[in-house]
């Protein structure tokens, strides 16, 4: 079956034993509310048998890559990365969920709590287990210590510029690149974990697990759409949530940024942070200065923007009769 350790050319893909990735898997399979669909509708319209995927799992033809899920792309792609190491319906049934915050566009990380099993890989199994998954220039700040060998150290200079190195080079590479981090609490098991107002357990001081990168490729035509509108004189923009990095790969890629045009600065990248510092410009004019000045550029690209910044996006454009 697809990724089976070892399984890309030869090569080991991951060494599941190791502690480290233990805990990264944790996270990524714990911090997931994806799930395999194993029950397909005939023509009829009624529910088939499901399919057993353990069963499955073992046959060399089995495709896991394409068995459907629900949730989104991003989750999907964890579980099936690493169902084959442990059972997703398993492992979060020997670790029940305690409490969880739901991504949003401004935290951009999800959390959830869970009741950790003993023995397992979590650090403690008599306290609950934080385990935090999102945007990774996020959940680094929310990080104190880093998951090196085994080891807890503490999160310095050092190894925050080997994060970088690893994240700019995934990033650049067009993929979607995901952060991942956990922790023990001193708290009972029993606790009334809430969020609202506010959260009544620490969200910070987490270990800083790794990252995981995922291929997200255009859909088929994208490049070609591009090409024709550019032939129209018709002007594309990228807007998406993505780190600039990888939005800035996948817009060559496909098109909306050229390389003559970036090298001569006729082509930009504006981040979310960005925007947000625009609309704190008290002085109406300087801050419609400020949006003109990244609007005159021939190919533009938005990344890391929230929804209220794709509103202000449409309404300066719209305001320049674009």
């Amino acid at each position: 079956a697809a990724l089976k350790p070892g399984a890309l050319k030869g090569l080991p893909v991951v060494d599941p034993g190791d502690a480290t990735f233990r805990r990264l898997q944790m996270v990524a399979t714990l911090c997931n509310n994806a799930r395999f669909i194993l029950v397909d509708k005939d023509a009829d319209g009624g529910a088939s048998a499901p399919l057993d995927l353990a069963a499955e799992s073992a046959s060399a033809d089995f495709n896991l890559l394409g068995l459907p899920c629900s949730g989104d792309a991003s989750e999907s792609g964890l579980i099936k990365a690493v169902q084959l190491l442990r059972d997703v319906e398993a492992y979060n049934a020997a670790c029940p969920k305690l409490h969880e915050i739901k991504f949003n566009s401004t935290n951009k990380w999800q959390l959830s709590i869970h009741r950790p099993e003993a023995g397992g890989a979590a650090p403690r199994d008599d306290r609950p287990l934080v385990v935090l998954k999102g945007a990774p220039e996020r959940v680094i700040q929310m990080c104190s210590k880093i998951l090196i060998n085994g080891e807890e150290l503490p999160l310095d200079a050092a190894w925050m510029e080997r994060y970088h190195a690893a994240y700019e080079q995934l990033g650049a590479m067009g993929e979607r690149v995901l952060g991942f981090a956990y922790r023990s609490l001193d708290l009972p098991m029993d606790h009334a974990f809430t969020n609202k107002p506010a959260p009544n357990f620490p969200t910070g001081d987490l270990v800083f697990a790794g990252l995981f990168a995922l291929i997200d490729p255009p859909r088929e035509g994208v490049p070609e759409a591009v090409a024709k509108c550019k032939r129209a004189r018709v002007k594309v923009f990228m807007v998406t949530g993505d780190h600039p990095i990888t939005a800035l790969a996948i817009a060559k890629n496909v098109g909306i940024i050229d390389q003559d045009k970036w090298d001569a600065g006729k082509a930009i990248v504006v981040k979310g942070d960005d925007i947000r510092r625009w609309m704190e410009v008290e002085d109406p004019v300087a801050r419609t200065a400020l949006w003109d000045a990244a609007l005159d550029h021939e190919q533009i690209v938005f990344a890391r923007v929230s929804p209220a910044h794709k509103l202000l996006i449409v309404e300066n454009c719209q305001r320049r009769g674009e």
